[in-house]
């Protein structure tokens, strides 16, 4: 009989750094559809890294067209960069 919880985390460290290096190496290449899927990646490992947001948003008005405006995906992007930066740093 098992009595009680355990509490385990996983250490997702090694995948975190993998998926920045990914996003910057997207991002330094111009490829901002693939730079904002990594930066994505981070964020759903850690929601409070500002510059995976920033970028993320960045990534959004590079990807604007007429067709499809993602001007205010941008400017969420860099208020809540902002928002993380003011709590957390």
């Amino acid at each position: 009989m098992v009595e009680g919880f355990l509490d385990v985390t996983v250490d997702k460290s090694d995948e975190l750094k993998n998926f920045k290096k990914l996003a910057i190496q997207y991002y330094n290449a111009e490829n901002f559809e693939q730079a904002q899927i990594y930066f994505s990646k981070v964020l759903e490992i850690d929601t409070t890294d500002w510059k995976a947001t920033f970028y993320n948003g960045v990534c959004s008005s590079k990807l604007s067209n007429l067709a499809e405006f993602r001007l205010k995906d941008s400017v969420n992007s860099a208020q809540l960069a902002i928002k993380i930066i003011k709590n957390y740093c």
